[in-house]
């Protein structure tokens, strides 16, 4: 049942409230590190997200059938799944809202991952560039030159971004704790080169003693020389920046980055790590749909209160009517609910729409996981419920009970708000049907006398007893 499937997806994701973006693991050293990590932390906010929303249809598909139960039922079963229907339903709208209220901090957060984890991919492959140096030649003017031009070249990752291989990732694989426990960002920018001097650096004009090789074992360029020659080099190299949260623990802002001189700037970097953390703070406003099961709806904070509000005013609550609304619910459903708890799992165990329904007669309501199933099923029980309240209004009409010979006919029965809107003794007794007791609470002090609550009470499965007056159900789902 999807009751049952939604109850198992919460417990198995009870900590995903808070999700921790930065659980990464491993030791982040080179561009490729950054970008794997990152993607990490896209991959966990999608899977977040995923979630939010797999809650949601779960508790969605729940609720259609919390309500073909109510439809099937009576008495306190119906009220049961009419307030399941309601919860379930609730808690996904709730979900749903949150998410879409943070779905553009998200989405820009998204963005700006994969802009980072990009660049960080490209920096892998564009430090490869270099210039290559050209053989000193004799410097007379009488000597031809073989080659003046210094060739630039560059080496591309054909296994492609940040692979070793066409199934393996390029990335250190060494254990650090630090990227599970801190939350900072270890990232990369190009830089140019610096200048370097002395015989030994690259992109200088190298003076030999003699023709040959500009670079190589034991050659050093100098200043006094018969052949000149190019050596060249790298052109580009990687600067490491760490974006730190001002707080570690917290969810807030990264730390601004106030290195100069590299590519992408530091103002991009910055920009970039504003949105990460907006991303990071959205997230964790999202909370996955909670679920109800029908046995324990009436459990519910939610149920308890709407019921406080019926029994004792629009502002009431149950921790401030425990008592009230505790009696209630025993009077009605037994002690703590525990009759209707005990019907209810036989019930739905037993519950199975009939073929005309859903064009199969297999499958039992908690087997049911089809959409189009469960719809054909709530649209049935809809319609049969109709159909059977006009064939017993109609049975009613036709055959109205009348007074035998020794008995006198009496006035309908009164119901709790027609009793309950009397507010003095004196009031309340000219209401025929009504009883006054000023030691009750407030909103219970005028009720029906127990020999009209008697004649209200109805059968269920022929073993459940139960007095509960339509009009409560009605409200408690307009207090939803």
């Amino acid at each position: 049942m999807y009751r049952t499937l939604a109850v198992i997806f919460a417990c198995s994701t009870a900590g995903a409230a808070a999700t921790n973006l930065h659980t990464y693991g491993k030791k982040v050293s080179t561009p490729c590190d950054t970008r794997h990590y990152l993607n990490y932390i896209a991959d966990t906010a999608a899977d977040k997200l995923k979630r939010a929303v797999e809650s949601s249809l779960l508790s969605i598909k729940s609720s259609r059938q919390a309500a073909i139960i109510a439809a099937s039922g009576a008495a306190g079963v119906k009220l049961a799944g009419e307030v399941t229907a309601a919860l379930e339903t609730s808690n996904a709208i709730t979900t749903l809202e949150k998410t879409l209220d943070n779905w553009d901090a998200i989405r820009n957060g998204f963005k700006a991952t994969q802009e980072l984890s990009g660049i960080n991919g490209i920096i892998d492959e564009v430090i490869t560039a270099e210039v290559g140096s050209v053989a000193a030649t004799r410097a007379d003017a009488g000597t031809a030159v073989d080659s003046n031009t210094a060739t630039p070249t560059i080496t591309p990752n054909d296994n492609g971004i940040c692979m070793t291989s066409e199934t393996k990732t390029k990335q250190t694989d060494e254990a650090d704790g630090e990227t599970r426990t801190r939350k900072e960002i270890k990232v990369f920018a190009l830089k140019a080169l610096a200048k370097t001097s002395g015989g030994q650096g690259s992109h200088i004009v190298c003076g030999l003693g003699a023709p040959g090789p500009t670079e190589g074992p034991g050659v050093t360029c100098g200043t006094t020389y018969t052949a000149v020659g190019y050596r060249g080099g790298k052109v580009l190299g990687q600067q490491e920046v760490t974006l730190k949260k001002k707080t570690p623990e917290a969810n807030e802002e990264y730390a601004a980055i106030e290195t100069d001189n590299i590519v992408p700037s530091k103002k991009a970097i910055n920009s970039i790590a504003t949105q990460l953390a907006a991303m990071e703070a959205a997230l964790a406003k999202i909370r996955e749909s909670t679920t109800t099961t029908t046995k324990d709806s009436l459990d519910s904070t939610e149920a308890k209160d709407a019921i406080a509000r019926f029994t004792n005013g629009d502002k009431a609550d149950y921790s401030k009517n425990k008592d009230a609304v505790d009696k209630f619910i025993s009077a009605n459903f037994g002690e703590d609910g525990k009759i209707i708890k005990e019907q209810l799992a036989q019930f739905e165990k037993d519950l199975k729409p009939p073929k005309v329904a859903t064009g199969s007669e297999k499958e039992t309501l908690t087997a049911m996981t089809d959409n189009d199933a469960l719809k054909k099923a709530q649209l049935y029980y809809a319609v049969s419920n109709f159909v059977r309240d006009q064939e017993e209004k109609k049975k009613n009409q036709a055959s109205p009970s009348c007074p035998t010979k020794t008995e006198k006919a009496s006035d309908p029965p009164k119901s709790p708000d027609e009793c309950k809107k009397h507010k003095t003794s004196e009031d309340c007794k000219k209401e025929k049907g009504c009883d006054f007791d000023d030691k009750k609470p407030g909103g219970e002090r005028c009720f029906p006398k127990a020999e009209t609550e008697k004649k209200d009470e109805k059968t269920f499965s022929g073993k459940l007893r139960v007095s509960v007056p339509q009009v409560f159900a009605a409200l408690v789902l307009a207090a939803f």
